[in-house]
């Protein structure tokens, strides 16, 4: 076998492996979906940022 041959066998197993390790995570770790309560925290998070109604982190990091 080739040196290129092995370089594409090893890349296309790495693909499976990965794959393999996303499907587990996705059993392991599934993602939940937002509560509306939650929904609502980002909305008015989103319209804080947009109205420039916040404290930037490195201020508070001097407080600290």
């Amino acid at each position: 076998m080739s040196k290129d041959e092995l370089l594409t066998k090893m890349y296309s197993e790495i693909k499976i492996i990965k794959k393999e390790i996303e499907e587990i995570k996705n059993v392991l770790i599934p993602e939940d979906k937002p509560t509306g309560e939650e929904l609502e925290e980002i909305k008015l998070g989103i319209a804080e940022i947009k109205g420039k109604k916040y404290r930037d982190w490195k201020d508070i990091k001097k407080e600290i």
